[in-house]
């Protein structure tokens, strides 16, 4: 009997699976958390519409920027370095905005924040593979997509009792403690780093960004497994970052119940990423998996067109259940089948783009989204300063229940887009993953990617 490979189990870098793992958490329940704060921000300092909602997006687009260029200097300066150096950047960028006097301050430091985040995720993603190959490598990217998901769903639930007891400025601060608590823990981790240094002025051929860039876009099975990241993203984003503002305006709801509202995914996001890891590696078709979970993802934001202003809990109940449970799928296979068309030496460069793809569909989803909002409402309302306000949930007393019954209609509308692109995107995902030959000729196969040694 041939001897088991040690890197073909979760337990040969325990130290490097629970901090990458853990630092999953913080990151997405800061993002998700931040759409919470956005009233309270944009009342305290005076300000609303679009300057508030870059509160979120600043920090999505910054993100997605730098994650590509975080992911190529892992490669090549050591991916343990840079996931310690985006975390300290992290902190930083968290307790400036925590201490932020003004709007624009606030946005400047959640810039910060999104660059420290790139170099979290994109290191993270390359360590988890440059680590674990085989049936652990699919185990660890699902635990990476539950812990993930679990940390967009309590995102809004932990930022609305924080907000609540203690001001919005906490919840920034919280979020440098646990950065700080990140740094620490990548003493723990075990330096990788690609095996041929690249040249970092080399911007050109295989071995730069670009060239290497080019050489996994080529693979049409790893060009799916990037478009079914974005669809997740899009599919997910509107709600993640606008229901909140609605629910509290005009759905009159604290924060704190909104944040509970906001748990309802949580469930399916939880579960889920493990057992889609579980059917791929007893043999269900990773094609078949991503195909239902970008439909509910549609079927979900079809299904969030009930909403209204006098919405019961039992009223988002079945849309918001559905939405989990697409990005719960989806999460759980993307990152390991992607990883696993790609050579280990560009897991880093693979984790950026995969991470850049996804924060710039949300940031994508959260321009398009609010700008059908603000566009939709200016048309009925007349003042494009009051949509921006109104689209965020500050709704003026005189005219609120009229307004709200604008905002809604606009919400329908928006919603059925993301539903059309949602089914689209399924259908054009299977047929670029569907199992057949790759761009060199040779059928597809896991197996090309488990001759990778673990470092």
């Amino acid at each position: 009997m041939a001897e088991t490979d040690p890197a073909d189990r979760l337990s040969s870098a325990p130290g490097t699976f629970v901090v990458i793992l853990v630092g999953l958490l913080p990151l997405p329940m800061s993002m998700s958390g931040a759409s919470i704060a956005i009233p309270h921000i944009g009342s305290d300092l005076d300000t609303g519409g679009a300057a508030a909602q870059w509160v979120v997006t600043g920090y999505f687009l910054t993100a997605s920027v730098l994650m590509i260029v975080t992911g190529t200097l892992a490669d090549a300066l050591g991916r343990r370095r840079i996931y310690r150096w985006g975390a300290l950047v992290y902190a930083t960028g968290s307790l400036l905005a925590a201490m932020a006097p003004s709007i624009n301050v606030l946005l400047a430091a959640r810039i910060v924040t999104g660059a420290g985040a790139a170099g979290v995720m994109a290191s993270g993603g390359a360590i988890l593979a440059a680590t674990f190959t085989g049936a652990a490598r699919t185990r660890a990217f699902a635990a990476m997509g539950a812990m993930a998901g679990l940390g967009l769903a309590l995102g809004p639930s932990a930022s609305g009792w924080i907000i609540e007891g203690l001001g919005w400025r906490a919840g920034f601060a919280i979020f440098a403690v646990a950065a700080l608590g990140l740094f620490a823990g990548t003493w723990l981790m075990r330096e990788s780093r690609a095996a041929v240094p690249r040249k970092r002025a080399r911007l050109l051929g295989d071995a730069g960004p670009v060239g290497g860039l080019l050489v996994l876009l080529r693979d049409r099975r790893f060009s799916g497994w990037v478009l079914a990241a974005v669809i997740m993203s899009i599919g997910y984003g509107g709600a993640l970052a606008f229901l909140p503002s609605y629910l509290q305006s005009p759905g009159g709801r604290s924060a704190g119940e909104t944040g509970l509202i906001m748990l309802l995914p949580t469930v399916p996001m939880i579960v889920l990423p493990t057992l889609a890891g579980k059917l791929v590696n007893l043999g269900v078709r990773p094609a078949m998996l991503i195909t239902v979970a970008l439909l509910l993802l549609g079927l979900g934001n079809a299904w969030l067109t009930v909403l209204h202003p006098d919405l019961t809990v039992a009223t988002v109940t079945g849309p918001l259940l559905t939405l989990g449970a697409g990005v719960g799928l989806a999460a759980g296979i993307i990152d390991a089948q992607a990883m696993d068309r790609i050579d280990t030496d560009r897991a880093g460069l693979a984790a950026g783009l995969l991470n850049t793809v996804r924060a710039g569909a949300n940031s994508l989803v959260l321009a398009v989204f609010g700008a059908t909002l603000v566009g939709l409402l200016g048309i009925t309302v007349g003042s494009s300063e009051l949509a921006g306000r109104v689209a965020t949930g500050n709704l003026p007393v005189d005219g609120g229940a009229m307004l709200a019954g604008h905002l809604t209609r606009a919400w329908r509308i928006a919603l059925l887009g993301l539903a059309a692109v949602c089914g689209i995107g399924a259908i054009i995902t299977a047929a670029l993953v569907r199992q057949g030959r790759g761009h060199d000729g040779r059928r597809s196969s896991p197996a090309r990617s488990r001759r990778h040694s673990a470092v």
